[in-house]
């Protein structure tokens, strides 16, 4: 029987030696998780200050980069002509011509060239940069007088700076619409005082959505809405042309005026003067080509569904 209470009293003790170890291995860990945790929250931290940090510095790039471009000045629209040397005539008589400005025989161009490489059906932009900020401020003070020609005038801005004026552009046409003054301030819109960026556009003001601000429509406030609908691509690829006729048709049996102008075409090819090469003819209208419906490299569907319902509206 001794013998017998000697061994459990051994085992008890042994028992009570691994018992020991594994609470303080359970110590140990518990102090290897709270330090691991303590790491995490500050690898955390570090990080919320790293992106502080980038943020920062993106902005500050962002900066340089427009300061940078604060002389450009890039011209869309302009035909393009053989050999380089016109590029700069092209803008002076365009400056002088279209633009009124007088005084351009006494502006410095620094830089006037196309951008990228030469395209079929596309003039290319033209970039040109001065080298008095107070003769670019006078060109782009007389934008206004390219309203009614093809031309168009832009900024030359960073690439971000251009994106997040289109995602705001439709909140701007919908404040001048309900009469608010709107203008762009680098990647943000001013409206009567108020800043507003590409993240506020989810909880704008009611007089400020697109979709609700205002009954009347512009082509800016419907493409907002149409961009948001989601659709089933393959789906719109085998009902498009049907859904299309029918948006043509309505549009014309619903508006007289624009009924006499489709039947006043009589019997002449129509071509949506586009470079989509489904809808359109595969070329806009700067393109001299593009009258001459023999060599349209667009499949013209657009064309075809106008041709299909003037002779449905006869």
């Amino acid at each position: 029987m001794d013998v017998l209470i000697s061994k459990v009293l051994a085992i008890n003790t042994d028992t009570s030696k691994i018992i020991e170890n594994q609470l303080q291995q359970m110590q140990t860990l518990t102090v290897n998780v709270n330090t691991i945790s303590i790491d995490v929250e500050n690898l955390k931290l570090e990080n919320t200050v790293l992106k502080v940090a980038n943020v920062k510095l993106t902005d500050k790039i962002v900066s340089l980069e427009c300061y940078s471009r604060l002389n450009n000045l890039i011209l869309h629209n302009v035909p393009e002509e053989q050999g380089s040397s016109t590029v700069m005539a092209t803008v002076t008589n365009i400056l002088t011509e279209t633009m009124m400005i007088l005084n351009v025989s006494c502006m410095l161009f620094d830089d006037v060239h196309r951008q990228g490489k030469p395209l079929a059906n596309k003039a290319r932009p033209i970039y040109f940069r001065l080298v008095r900020i107070t003769d670019r401020h006078t060109i782009w003070s007389n934008r206004y007088t390219l309203k009614g020609t093809s031309y168009v005038i832009h900024e030359d801005l960073p690439e971000s700076y251009v994106k997040a004026r289109g995602q705001l552009r439709p909140v701007m046409t919908a404040a001048e619409l309900c009469g608010k003054k709107a203008s762009f301030n680098g990647d943000k819109l001013k409206v009567d005082g108020h800043s507003y960026g590409v993240d506020d556009i989810p909880n704008l003001p009611s007089h400020l959505n697109p979709e609700t601000a205002c009954t009347k429509r512009t082509n800016d406030v419907m493409k907002y809405i149409g961009d948001k609908v989601k659709a089933d691509d393959e789906t719109w690829k085998t009902t498009r042309l049907i859904e299309m006729h029918n948006a043509v048709k309505a549009k014309f049996v619903q508006n007289d005026k624009l009924k006499e102008y489709l039947l006043a075409t009589g019997s002449l090819s129509l071509g949506e003067a586009s470079t989509d090469s489904f809808w359109g003819i595969g070329s806009t209208l700067q393109n001299p080509q593009s009258l001459d419906a023999g060599i349209w490299a667009g499949n013209n569907y657009l064309g075809k569904i106008l041709m299909r319902v003037r002779y449905e509206l006869k």
